[in-house]
């Protein structure tokens, strides 16, 4: 078994997010996942909720 370890030195320093997110972020848009999903049957035509 071959195991692989990261020195000290090729290690970063602390978790950079933004490295990771950004791709995802992108990902996440593209697909429409910010975009609100709402039910047209609970507001009527002037954008009121509806009372059960």
């Amino acid at each position: 078994m071959t195991e692989t370890r990261q020195t000290q030195s090729e290690m970063p320093r602390a978790y950079e997010p933004w490295k990771v997110e950004q791709k995802w972020y992108q990902f996440w848009l593209e697909r429409g996942y910010f975009t609100p999903k709402i039910d047209p049957q609970w507001f009527d035509s002037a954008h009121h909720r509806k009372k059960p």
